[in-house]
């Protein structure tokens, strides 16, 4: 929710324009080992000093009454083992694992999101695994019963059940039984980035919206993933498509090479703001945008553009979202959201801009003039000047590309000293999952860090920690 002496990086809920966004989701909430809510931040209850961010996000709704405010459950830090257990064998030690231990989530995340003023809850398991694929559909079918049940007892409106759901098929094919729960959720919100990153040694984009011509993996871009989505059974009106305010980059071997495709040594040097190598907010990457001697170049192939600036090569999302926001109206999708709002310009401080969160509204604005819907998720806690070369791409030599892992099993010295979350000694932006004794390299989302005293991922400014890599 934000980020303290930080200057420009500093971010509160006072920046926010009314209307906006449909939906906002505040990320995350999580459950303990009796499987009732608690909060990830003990900031997002009220205190003596402080109403709490609970309460600062849902009272955007005084000025917007038809703001609908969600609460959002897991995240990638938070582990699919606290779901479920990822084996042939479910262990009672997992929410998902028995009938009873969901009903007990469930009824106390009833009672938590109307205690706190929540219009609804959105589920983000990271990731089912096969043995799961029914367990997934059965949590989301007593889920939607249960927001039914509530309603019909209590007369208030019904609570929305969303799921944040993976872009890549190697994922969805896994643990996704897309067509048998279609019918429990109100949206499904498909994270169409991460793409491409670091942990890949050459060049990529984030969030394209298609795939290039000679590209070897043609399901690697948005249109692919949320048309697959479609083709399973969910209703496209349902189909929210995801929107990166944020770039990912890489260190090129070579800078005079710096093409889409091109070998990396590494990531993209770290940020003042967000720490982290290879990831940037989009408003920390127009202020070098702004820079001379800036390659801006533009893949009319998947509709985004990159920069190059020396040896650095970040993809990002920029003003021309409009486009990926014309395809979602134009296709008959649901709408869009985005990742997040604190990494926009929400101050409206990038050079040349006139106005503030311009890549949300920009979105915002496109699905207005068809009605679909908008929505934007909230974390805990662009005109480059003239002296920047403009540059379209059309063509561009690649390796094959192939999905990359949300996980891998350790190969380092890292001993697991019990079950559940542990912090990486060598990089702060990484923590172990251990399950039966085997370490699970696992990465926080971008501009999060690993926080061993809550065992969970949030801003780097507040965990005291620098990335070693």
């Amino acid at each position: 929710m934000y980020r303290i002496h930080l200057g420009r990086g500093t971010f509160t809920l006072d920046t926010y324009p009314n209307g906006m966004c449909t939906h906002i989701f505040y990320a995350f909430a999580k459950f303990g080992d009796n499987f009732e809510v608690e909060p990830t931040d003990p900031e997002d209850l009220p205190s003596a000093h402080y109403e709490g961010t609970y309460a600062t996000v849902t009272r955007l709704k005084d000025k917007d009454p038809s703001l609908k405010v969600l609460l959002s459950f897991g995240g990638y830090s938070f582990g699919g083992y606290l779901f479920g257990v990822g084996f042939s064998v479910l262990s009672e030690n997992q929410m998902a694992s028995t009938q009873h231990n969901r009903q007990t989530f469930i009824n106390s995340a009833i009672n938590w999101l109307r205690k706190y003023n929540f219009d609804g809850i959105d589920i983000d398991w990271e990731y089912p695994s096969a043995n799961e694929k029914h367990t997934y559909v059965l949590f989301l079918y007593e889920l939607s019963q249960a927001v039914e049940d509530e309603s019909r007892s209590t007369g208030r409106p019904r609570l929305l059940v969303t799921a944040a759901l993976p872009a890549g098929q190697a994922i969805i094919d896994v643990g996704y039984d897309v067509g048998a729960f279609a019918p429990y959720l109100d949206y499904f919100l498909i994270m169409t980035y991460d793409y491409h990153g670091s942990w890949d040694m050459y060049t990529g984009n984030n969030s394209p919206l298609f795939a290039r011509q000679n590209q070897t993996d043609k399901t690697f871009c948005s249109s692919w993933s949320m048309d697959y989505y479609a083709q399973l059974g969910a209703p496209k009106e349902k189909i929210i498509m995801g929107f990166a305010n944020y770039g990912r980059g890489w260190t090129l071997k070579n800078a005079a090479d710096y093409y889409i495709g091109a070998a990396a040594s590494g990531p993209s040097p770290a940020y003042p703001y967000t720490q982290t190598a290879g990831v940037a907010a989009y408003f920390e990457l127009c202020e070098t945008l702004a820079m001379p001697n800036v390659l801006d170049i533009y893949s009319q192939q998947q509709e985004v553009p990159y920069f190059v600036h020396g040896s650095e090569w970040m993809s990002y999302d920029d003003e021309e979202k409009n486009i990926k926001a014309e395809w979602v109206r134009r296709e008959g999708y649901g709408g869009g959201f985005v990742w997040t709002l604190d990494f926009d310009d929400f101050n409206g401080e990038c050079p040349g801009n006139v106005e503030d969160y311009p890549l949300t509204r920009t979105m915002a604005n496109i699905f207005e003039s068809g009605s679909p819907t908008s929505a934007t998720t909230v974390t805990p806690s662009v005109t480059a000047a003239t002296t920047a070369v403009s540059i379209v791409t059309t063509t561009a030599s690649t390796p094959d590309f192939a999905p990359t892992t949300t996980t891998q099993a350790s190969t380092g010295p890292f001993q697991c000293p019990g079950v559940g979350l542990f912090a990486d000694p060598a990089n702060c932006n990484m923590f172990y999952q251990c399950i039966h004794g085997t370490p699970h390299h696992m990465r926080c989302p971008v501009g999060l860090a690993f926080n061993p005293s809550y065992m969970v991922c949030d801003y780097s400014s507040s965990t005291l920690c620098r990335n070693n890599s």
